[in-house]
């Protein structure tokens, strides 16, 4: 107090109530800015924000362009990568921040410091009262399924993501329920889980040619519709 009175302190009102105020702008984190269906998305995100008269700022972990996929399987490296961001992004006296994943899996703290609201999209957040838009990969892989046994084909191949990734385990549910319905057995073999790339699509492929299959259903980034949680 004495430090105080010495050098004549007054508080600024106004700097204390600034995150108050709206700024009318948008703090986009995107996992890639370059891959799948972020492009599309944040297009979509910018286009409503200038309809409302919303200013959108955009910061880009370029997690794939800088480690291609292993960031995937690395936490420290992830968060190394995302703390800075996040703490840019909370500084700038944004109104909300607007989280986009490069693949659905769960993202550990998400947190601002200013309190600022957060919600997700293409990604989960392990802080449960982060509202989050999925995509629907379970009804994706059904409609697909459905639509190549309604054409006529009895063995489908599917060349499937990796098998412990969301997208992959949620397609297969779908998958594995329209053969269900159609009273068609459900045959691992037919299944090459494959790592997303060309690699894998191409080794996947390689490998069903042998199995006698009329049709084959190749897993993408880009199930058909979305679905809100949270």
């Amino acid at each position: 107090m004495a430090e105080v009175a010495r050098t004549g302190y007054r508080p600024n009102y106004l700097a204390r109530n600034l995150r108050s105020i709206s700024t009318k702008t948008i703090g986009i984190i995107a996992e890639d800015l370059i891959v799948f269906s972020a492009p599309s998305m944040i297009e979509g995100v910018m286009n409503c924000c200038e309809e409302r008269g919303y200013e959108v700022v955009i910061e880009n972990m370029r997690l794939f362009g800088r480690w291609n996929g292993t960031w995937m399987h690395d936490e420290a490296l992830f968060q190394s990568a995302l703390q800075p961001v996040l703490s840019k992004i909370d500084s700038m006296n944004v109104d909300g921040i607007l989280y986009i994943g490069g693949h659905e899996h769960t993202v550990n703290k998400l947190t601002s410091i200013n309190n600022l609201p957060i919600v997700m999209t293409y990604a989960i957040a392990a802080d449960k009262e982060i509202p989050t838009f999925r995509l629907d990969d379970v009804s994706g892989g059904y409609e697909v399924m459905k639509y190549l046994m309604n054409c006529g084909h009895k063995r489908i191949g599917v060349i499937a993501g990796e098998s412990d990734n969301t997208h992959t385990v949620n397609r297969m549910i779908g998958i594995q329920k329209a053969l269900f319905e159609e009273g068609t057995l459900f045959d691992p073999s037919l299944v090459e889980y494959q790592s997303w790339n060309k690699t894998g699509g191409y080794n996947g492929m390689k490998a069903l040619m042998d199995k006698d299959v009329t049709a084959v259903f190749c897993t993408g980034k880009k199930p058909i519709e979305p679905c809100y949680s949270g």
